[in-house]
Order: C-alpha cells, then sequence, then structure tokens
C-alpha cells in the first residue's frame, strides 16, 4: 500500500470523522496504516529527555487524544493498561518494539501471557492494544504516535513477575508544541 503524506489539520478532520463512528477500528486502522505525518508536521510536537520517554499532546478532544511519544535507546514504558479504551501506536521515526499481553486470572491475581512481541519500524502501526509495553531497544532515538479513542488521565500499570498493580497519573512534557512547566 502506498502511503500518503498528510497534514495534522487533515489527520485531525479524519479522526473527527472516526469520532462520530466510535473509532472503527478495521476502518481506523487502515487509515493509519495508509497515511503518514510529514517530518516538517511533526516536529514542533517532538522533545526529547535522556532519562524519561516523553509525552507530547498534540491534539485532544473528549473524542480522543493525539500524542507524539519520543523515545531515547533504552526507554522503555512500563506494562500498562489503557482502561478498556482503544489505542493505535504508529512509529514515525526509528524503530520500537511492542509487547502485547493478555491478563489471565489467576487465584487472586492476574498472570501475563504474551501475545504478542513486533518489532517496528516507520509506518509499522500496533494497535488497538489494551495491555502493553513499549520499547526502544535499538541504538537510535524514536519518535511514536498515539491515539486514544478516550482522553484518560490515568493507567493501571502492571509488574508481572510480581503479581502488583499500581495506578498512575498521567501527565504530558509538552501539550500543543509548548513544554509543559
Amino acid at each position: 500500500m502506498e502511503k500518503r503524506d498528510l497534514s495534522l489539520n487533515e489527520l485531525i478532520d479524519q479522526l473527527n470523522h472516526f469520532a462520530e463512528q466510535r473509532f472503527p477500528v478495521q476502518e481506523v486502522g487502515q487509515f493509519m496504516r495508509g497515511h503518514i505525518m510529514s517530518e516538517q508536521e511533526l516536529a514542533p510536537y517532538t522533545f526529547f529527555e535522556s532519562d524519561r520517554y516523553t509525552r507530547n499532546l498534540i491534539h485532544k478532544s473528549e473524542a480522543f487524544e493525539l500524542l507524539a511519544i519520543c523515545w531515547q535507546p533504552g526507554q522503555d514504558s512500563p506494562v500498562h493498561g489503557h482502561e478498556g479504551e482503544k489505542c493505535w501506536s504508529r512509529v514515525e521515526s526509528g524503530k520500537l518494539r511492542f509487547t502485547n499481553y493478555l491478563a489471565v486470572p489467576s487465584g487472586e491475581f492476574f498472570d501475563f501471557e504474551v501475545l504478542s512481541v513486533n518489532v517496528g519500524s516507520p509506518g509499522h502501526l500496533d494497535g488497538p492494544s489494551e495491555i502493553h509495553k513499549v520499547e526502544n531497544t535499538f541504538d537510535e532515538p524514536a519518535i511514536s504516535l498515539h491515539l486514544y479513542s478516550y482522553p484518560f488521565e490515568a493507567c493501571d500499570i502492571y509488574d508481572v513477575e510480581k503479581h502488583l498493580t499500581d495506578r498512575k497519573t498521567l501527565s504530558y512534557y509538552s501539550q500543543h508544541g509548548t513544554r509543559c512547566q
């Protein structure tokens, strides 16, 4: 499939259209696979830090939020859930490793089974995912674009080996191209 460059306004217009349809999984996936953001469009929303990945808000409405997440080599997210919301992640530059999990009840705990492990380079789309981990296990920085079908401000973080769950409040490193204080 040939990919077509997309402006940020075109992307947001299409996502608003999908929001009216409650984000149909196949249509959103097909659209996200077939269109890419130009580097110039994404540049104002990309900030890197040496000690952690950064969550950079591009657009937020009642129906969805769109983020650019910037990863230095060696940075990773914890295993986390999306509280039943739909989440798509697409690699815009660099490479990332996506591990998707299934939570299986086991007594008073959950065991986690690995459903899939995928390495993605630019254009790779992961999702919609429920419980997953994202890692930059490579030698170059990476940028991923994340679409959440409804904004959420906290998520569950899982320690898979210790069977522990914690609730984490989420924050942005930047909003609409401006670093948060």
